[in-house]
C-alpha cells in the first residue's frame, strides 16, 4: 500500500442481516489465516480495492471472481480485499488451492480451512454445505482453475448458504450463473502516448513504484532517474503484470533496465505470432519465463525443474534427495526470485513457474519418471521413519506430517500408479496412523483402497502379500471409524488371510495386527462370547510374539469383551494390564481409552469416585490432544455417574455438551448414548415431553445405523419409561425382549433386574417371555422399534405435550414418502450400501466420479436426507435394499 492511502472501511455490512443473539456462542471462529507476509509490498491498486469492495456490498453478489492471467496479482488483490473486510470485523476463511491436487478433494480443503470438525459418516461435500448452511462468512478461494471439475459444489453451497460470500480467484471464468466477474490486469504503467520525462512524474504508476522497490532489493543503489527510460519499457512490454515486473526486476543487480527489456522484448514478437491458443497478455509472462530459464545455468535448470514435482513448498533436504540441489543452487534460485524462502526454512514456488518447470521436465521422460521416484521414495522413507511415532500418535509426528501432507499425497498416487511396491510397503502403516490421528478416515479408506488394488497384479511375494495384509488392517480400522462395520470385517478378515497364507507376522507397532481389531467388531455386532474367544487368541498370538504395541490394543479388545459379558473383575485386571502396556510402548493418545475402561470396570464394581477419576483423567488428555470425539465419550461416562448419583441437572448439562460434539463429527454410536443420556435426565427432572423425544430420536438413530447393542439399550430405557407412563403392557414386552435377545450385554440386563424390585408383581413376565422369543430376531427388532416409536409419539400426543423440545428445534422432521429412484440410482444406492467409495462405484459402473456424485445427489434429494449413513437406512425402512 502507497504511503499516505486511507484504508478503506466497509460502512454497510455485505449483507442484509437480522441482529443476533449475543448469548449465542458459535461453534467456531471464522478468524482467517492470512497467507505468509510477501517480502514485497502491496503497491497501488487502491482503485481496484474500492471496487471489488462495492461489488461484495450488492447484496445480489453472493460469487465475484477475479480472473484474470497468471502473474496479475489476483492473489495479492484478494488478500488485501480480506484484509479490509477482516477489520471490518466480517468472518473470514481463506483456502489456498494452489497444492490440492484434484476436485475431488476440494470439499476436504474448505472444511479445513473454515475448521469445520470432520464427519466419519458423511461425504466432505455434504459436510461442507451443512457445515455452512447457517454460517455468515466471506470464503476466499485462491487459485481455483485447476479446479474447475469443483464447480458444482460451488453452486450447491451457494443456493444452500445464502450468507455465505466467495471470493475467487483463477485464471479461467467459474461458467456459473451465480458468478460475478471482475477482470484483474496489470498494475498502471506508461502506456504509448504518454512520455514522461522525468523520475518525479513517473512515481505515480503502480509498475514503476513496484520494479524500483523490488530492483533495490538486489541492487540498494538502484537510481529510477538514470534508469528511467528502460523502466518505462520493461514496464509496458509485460504491460504492469506484476509477477513479471518482480522476475525481471530480479536481474537488475547484473543488468540494466534496458538490457533487461531488450532480453524480454527480443522474443516478444515470436510469442504474438499465430500461437491463437496463447492469450495476448499471456505470451508477456512467458518471454519472461523463457528468458529466466535461458539465463540460468545448467545446474540451476536440472535442479529447478525437477522441484517442479513438489507440492506445497518443500525443505532443503527434500531438494537435495530429489533434485540433487545444493544449497548454493537453491540461493541463487532465491535470488533470481524462482524460489521464495518461507518460515522455518522451506521453499515454496509460484504455482505458475512450477507448471513451467513441470512443462520442462516433461521433455524427457526419463527425468520426469526419476523425478517422481525419487520424490515418491522420498516420502516414503519420511513416513516410516516416523512409524513409531505416528502409531503411538506423537503430536510432533503429527504436526510434521501435517506440514507435508500435499507432497504425501501426491508421492501416495504416483506410487499407487505406478505399483510402486518399495515405496508402499515403508508408507502404508505410518499414513493409516496418520489418517487415524487426523481423523482423516475417509481420505484414508480411499487411499489405502487404491494401493491395495494398484498392487493385486504384482507377482506374489512375501513384501507384497505384507503390504497388502497392512493395506487392509488400515483400511479396516478406518471404515471402523466410519461405524461401516461389515466393510470392516471384510477387510481385516481379508488381511488375516493374507498373513496366514503367507506365513507372515504383523510388524510390531500399534495398528497392525487385524486379529486385535476383530473382536471389536464382533463387541458392535452382539456377538460378545465370539469376541471374548477373539480377543483372547489375539492376546496370545501378540504375547508370543513379544508384540508389546499389538498386545496393547488386544487388551484393550479383551477389556470391551469382559465388560460386555459382565465379567467386571477381569475386565478391570485386563484394563490394568492394558494400562501398563500403553505406558510401555508411550502412547499418550491410546491411554484415555483405557482409562474409559478402567472407569466402566470399577463403576461397574461399585467404585464410583475412582470410575469419575478415570473419566476425568481421560477427558483431560483428549483435551490435551483437542480430539473432541475423545472428549464426549468421557463426557458421556461422566454424564451416566450423574444420574446414579442423583444430580440430574448436572448430568443434562454433560449430556448436552457431548451432544453438541456428536451433532458436528457425525458420530452415530456417540449421538445415540448423549441423546439416551438426555433422557433420562429429562425424565427425573420431570420434562416427560423432552424424555419422549430425545428417547425416541435415539432409538431411530441406533436402529438405522444398525448398532444393535444399542438398541437394545434405549428399549430397555423406554420400556422402564413406559411403566411409569402407565403403559405396563408395552412397557414389559419391551423389557422382556431386550431382557433375552442374545446381543444384549451384561449391563443392560442387570439394569432390568435392577428395576424388577419395583415391580414384583409384574416380574414374572420377563421370565415368562423368554420361551416366547421369535426366531428371526432382526425383524422381531424392526417391528418392536417401529412399535415403540409410535407408542411415544401418541403418548406425547395424548397429554397435549410438544413433540419437539427446544433445545433440539434444529432437528429434522421425519421425512416424507420418497420419489422413485431410477434403475441407475438403485444400483449406486446398493454398491453405497455396500460401503464402496464413489470412485469405486465409478469404476464399477464404468462411468465417471462426477457421474457418481450426482446419482448420490438425487438419492440424498429423493430420499429427503443428507449423508450416505441416512440413506442407507431410510432404504433400509422402505426396503429398497431387500
Amino acid at each position: 500500500m502507497v504511503a499516505g492511502r486511507k484504508l478503506f472501511v466497509l460502512e454497510t455490512p455485505l449483507k442484509e442481516q437480522q441482529a443476533r443473539d449475543d448469548t449465542v456462542t458459535e461453534p467456531h471462529s471464522f478468524i482467517p489465516t492470512l497467507a505468509a507476509p510477501y517480502l514485497t509490498p502491496f503497491i497501488g491498486r487502491q482503485t481496484e480495492v474500492d471496487g471489488i469492495l462495492r461489488l461484495l456490498q450488492d447484496p445480489n453478489c453472493q460469487l465475484l471472481t477475479l480472473v484474470g492471467v497468471g502473474g496479475t496479482g489476483k492473489t495479492r488483490l484478494a488478500l488485501q480485499v480480506a484484509t479490509h473486510l477482516h477489520a471490518a470485523g466480517y468472518h473470514l476463511a481463506i483456502v489456498d488451492l494452489q497444492p490440492v491436487p484434484s476436485a475431488d478433494l476440494l470439499a476436504v480443503a474448505i472444511i479445513d480451512a473454515v475448521g469445520l470438525p470432520r464427519k466419519r459418516a458423511e461425504e466432505p461435500a455434504r459436510q461442507l454445505v451443512h457445515g455452512l448452511q447457517a454460517r455468515e462468512l466471506v470464503l476466499v478461494l485462491d487459485n481455483f482453475e485447476h479446479l474447475l471439475d469443483g464447480v458444482d459444489l460451488i453452486s450447491e453451497l451457494l443456493a444452500a448458504a445464502p450468507h455465505v460470500t466467495m471470493l475467487v480467484t483463477s485464471r479461467v471464468v467459474l461458467g456459473l450463473q451465480e458468478e460475478w466477474l471482475y477482470p484483474v490486469g496489470g498494475l498502471h504503467f506508461p502506456d504509448a502516448s504518454s512520455t514522461p520525462a522525468e523520475a518525479e512524474s513517473l512515481a505515480g504508476y503502480d509498475a514503476v513504484n513496484l520494479f524500483v522497490t523490488c530492483a533495490r532489493r538486489v541492487r540498494p543503489d538502484f537510481q529510477l532517474e538514470s534508469e528511467a527510460e528502460g523502466v518505462v519499457r520493461l514496464c509496458r512490454t509485460v504491460e504492469g503484470m506484476p509477477l513479471a515486473i518482480e522476475l525481471a526486476a530480479a536481474w537488475a543487480g547484473s543488468l540494466t533496465a534496458t538490457a533487461i527489456a531488450d532480453e524480454i522484448e527480443r522474443d516478444l514478437d515470436f510469442l504474438a505470432t499465430p500461437r491463437r491458443n496463447v492469450a495476448a497478455k499471456h505470451r508477456s509472462i512467458q518471454i519472461v519465463f523463457q528468458r529466466t530459464w535461458q539465463l540460468l545455468t545448467p545446474e540451476e535448470r536440472a535442479v529447478f525443474k525437477r522441484l517442479s514435482v513438489f507440492r506445497g513448498g518443500f525443505d532443503r533436504a527434500a531438494a537435495e534427495y530429489v533434485a540433487g540441489a545444493s544449497l548454493a543452487t537453491l540461493a541463487g534460485l532465491v535470488d533470481k526470485s524462482l524460489l521464495r524462502r518461507g518460515a522455518g526454512g522451506r521453499y515454496e514456488i509460484h504455482e505458475l513457474l512450477r507448471q513451467y518447470a513441470e512443462e520442462q521436465l516433461a521433455q524427457t521422460a526419463a527425468d520426469q519418471v526419476d523425478a517422481h521416484d525419487r520424490h515418491s521414495s522420498y516420502y516414503a522413507d519420511f513416513l516410516y521413519e516416523q512409524i513409531n511415532e505416528l502409531t503411538t500418535q506423537q503430536r510432533g509426528a503429527l504436526a510434521r506430517t501435517a506440514t507435508e501432507l500435499d507432497n504425501i499425497r501426491v508421492a501416495w498416487q504416483w506410487a499407487t500408479r505406478q505399483a510402486k511396491l518399495a515405496d508402499l510397503a515403508r508408507a502404508a502403516m505410518a499414513f493409516f496412523a496418520f489418517c487415524q490421528g487426523q481423523s482423516r478416515y475417509r481420505e484414508g479408506v480411499e487411499a489405502l483402497a487404491a494401493a491395495f488394488h494398484a498392487l493385486a497384479d504384482l507377482p506374489t511375494s512375501p513384501t507384497c502379500n505384507q503390504t497388502c495384509a497392512e493395506l487392509l488392517t488400515g483400511r479396516g480400522w478406518l471404515e471402523l471409524r466410519l461405524g461401516r462395520i461389515d466393510q470392516a470385517a471384510q477387510a481385516l478378515e481379508m488381511a488375516a488371510t493374507f498373513y496366514e497364507t503367507g506365513d507372515l507376522l504383523p510388524v510390531p507397532v500399534m495398528g497392525s495386527d487385524p486379529a486385535a481389531a476383530l473382536p471389536l467388531v464382533a463387541v458392535i455386532r452382539g456377538d460378545y462370547a465370539g469376541a471374548e474367544a477373539a480377543a483372547e487368541r489375539a492376546w496370545q498370538s501378540a504375547s508370543a510374539r513379544n508384540d508389546p504395541a499389538n498386545l496393547a490394543l488386544t487388551g484393550y479388545s479383551r477389556t470391551s469383551a469382559a465388560i460386555a459379558l459382565g465379567k467386571y473383575s477381569e475386565a478391570l485386571q485386563y484394563a490394568e494390564d492394558t494400562l501398563a502396556l500403553t505406558k510401555a510402548v508411550g502412547n499418550q493418545w491410546f491411554l484415555a481409552y483405557v482409562y474409559n475402561h478402567l472407569g466402566e470396570a470399577t463403576q461397574a464394581l461399585g467404585e464410583r469416585a475412582a470410575a469419575k477419576e478415570y473419566y476425568k483423567s481421560s477427558y483431560a488428555i483428549r483435551q490435551e490432544f483437542a480430539d473432541p470425539e475423545g472428549m464426549a465419550v468421557a463426557l458421556n461416562h461422566l454424564g451416566e455417574l450423574a444420574l446414579l448419583d442423583h444430580d440430574f441437572a448436572q448430568a443434562r448439562d454433560l449430556y448436552q455438551q457431548s451432544l453438541a460434539i456428536y451433532q458436528e463429527i457425525g458420530d452415530q454410536g456417540g449421538l445415540v448414548q448423549a441423546l439416551q443420556g438426555l433422557g433420562l435426565a429429562a425424565w427425573r427432572l420431570d420434562d416427560e415431553a423432552q424424555a419422549r423425544h430425545h428417547l425416541q430420536r435415539a432409538l431411530q438413530l441406533a436402529a438405522t445405523a444398525q448398532l444393535t447393542p444399542l438398541v437394545l439399550s434405549v428399549i430397555v430405557e423406554i420400556g422402564l419409561f413406559l411403566l411409569e407412563d402407565g403403559l405396563a403392557e408395552q412397557g414389559w414386552s419391551a423389557l422382556a425382549f431386550a431382557f433375552h435377545h442374545p446381543a444384549t450385554d451384561q449391563a443392560t440386563r442387570v439394569r432390568v433386574q435392577a428395576s424388577l424390585s419395583h415391580y414384583r408383581s409384574s416380574a414374572n413376565l420377563v421370565d415368562s417371555a423368554h420361551a416366547e422369543q421369535p426366531a428371526d430376531q432382526s425383524s422381531a427388532l424392526d417391528a418392536l422399534v417401529s412399535a415403540l416409536t409410535t407408542t411415544l409419539a401418541l403418548s406425547s400426543a395424548e397429554t397435549g405435550q410438544a413433540a419437539t423440545p427446544p433445545d433440539e428445534a434444529q432437528e429434522s422432521p421425519p421425512p416424507p414418502a420418497h420419489n422413485a429412484l431410477s434403475e441407475r440410482e438403485l444400483e449406486v444406492l446398493r454398491l453405497l450400501a455396500a460401503g464402496h467409495s464413489n470412485q469405486e462405484i465409478a469404476n464399477a459402473l464404468v462411468v465417471t466420479l462426477s457421474t457418481v456424485k450426482a446419482h448420490c445427489n438425487n438419492i440424498y434429494s429423493k430420499l429427503d436426507v443428507r449423508n450416505r449413513l441416512q440413506a442407507i437406512g431410510r432404504a433400509r425402512e422402505l426396503g429398497l435394499l431387500s
